[in-house]
């Protein structure tokens, strides 16, 4: 029985068969091993065109870490202009596989916009009638204000002294225990989430200054 402490090596070789590029991944592609993996992935896929084949019949464990892992690089080699396929998974595999490609969101289609001279005035213009709207109301709330501050110097019995200090104790002193336990919540999510993230990059101890930035 192999100790938990030893780690088996893994990664993805490249090769080329027939004017097929074939990259032949092997061992345990585990949450363990992907950040060894990735180092190893931009060497492999560099200049990739044509068509290219991932065989993972030498694959001995694979979870969902790993998974990911695989289909981030497919979609990295389809994103370059290349055709891929997949061969050699285990049954297992391919049903963790199957199940993280439904998971996934959808890629975004580029959206090709052909800008003609008339679009441009067009964008140009909407855009100036856009600042001008928020110009016009930021004047409004300015003027509001200026108003407001100039009828309580000509009528300081009308500046309301008690109800400015109400609302400002209200939403201001009153509001700490809300907003401290708002800001703890947070914490704990951003926290619970990032560890997550960054344990794929050995990069954990960051969290509490991410946190602490944040």
């Amino acid at each position: 029985m192999v100790a938990d402490t030893v780690t088996e090596d893994a990664g993805i070789e490249r090769g080329t068969v027939g004017g097929v590029t074939r990259l032949t991944a092997y061992g345990p592609w585990t949450i363990d091993t992907v950040s060894t993996i990735e180092g190893k992935i931009n060497t492999a896929i560099r200049d990739i065109d044509g068509r290219v084949v991932i065989d993972l019949a030498k694959v001995g464990r694979i979870d969902t870490a790993g998974a990911w892992l695989l289909r981030r690089i497919s979609e990295e080699i389809k994103a370059a202009g290349a055709s891929v396929e997949q061969t050699g998974a285990s049954a297992s595999a391919e049903r963790l596989l199957a199940a993280v490609e439904r998971a996934a969101p959808p890629s975004p289609e580029p959206v090709r916009r052909r800008l003609s001279p008339l679009k441009l005035v067009e964008l140009l213009g909407e855009t100036v009638a856009k600042a001008g709207i928020d110009f016009v109301q930021v004047l409004g709330l300015l003027g509001g204000i200026a108003r407001g501050l100039f009828r309580a110097v000509l009528r300081p019995a009308r500046f309301r002294l008690t109800s400015i200090v109400f609302h400002v104790d209200r939403t201001g002193l009153q509001a700490v225990p809300i907003v401290f336990l708002m800001s703890f919540l947070i914490g704990g999510i951003i926290a619970q989430q990032s560890i997550f993230q960054l344990r794929f990059y050995g990069a954990t101890i960051f969290v509490v200054d991410l946190v602490g930035i944040l």
